[in-house]
């Protein structure tokens, strides 16, 4: 994420922030659960004590969550995910316009049970109950519930 990529000396949102701002980055594309490490680059061009775009550069907090932490962060706007069958008694397919890049459950204890890049899931294993999806897709993430029978 770059936040003031053309050096702008403008005010945000155009160049750099004078504020405090929040910023989201969502990381896509990881095969599945990865460790890694990140790291904050403070870089500006002519910068530094004889520069003229120098200030400062401050960072209050970093939170990280897996696509099982997100919880009910989005609704399924436009129907632009279904679910089938549902309820079912173990197989459920997923559908979204957009690729589903993972899947993540959780039960109604908010434990998670699944993490599943393909768009068919087969909860034969867990009890009946209700479950809570969130579907990741390049374009969002959406949540749905789902009932086993």
């Amino acid at each position: 994420m770059d936040i003031n990529p053309n050096y702008s000396t403008a005010g945000y949102p155009t160049g750099y922030p004078g504020q405090w701002h929040f910023y989201t980055l969502v990381i896509t594309g990881l095969p599945g659960p990865t460790q890694g490490r990140f790291a904050f680059r403070y870089f500006v061009e002519d910068g530094g004590n004889a520069g003229s775009h120098s200030q400062a550069i401050g960072i209050d907090s970093v939170v990280y969550r897996s696509i099982l932490d997100l919880g009910m962060q989005e609704e399924n706007e436009n129907n632009m995910l279904s679910v089938y069958p549902n309820p079912s008694q173990n197989i459920f397919n997923f559908r979204c316009e957009n690729a589903i890049e993972e899947i993540g459950i959780k039960n109604t204890l908010g434990q998670n049970i699944l993490v599943s890049s393909k768009d068919k899931i087969d909860l034969s294993q867990f009890a009946e109950g209700v479950y809570f999806c969130c579907v990741r897709t390049r374009k969002g993430i959406f949540n749905t519930k789902i009932v086993k029978q």
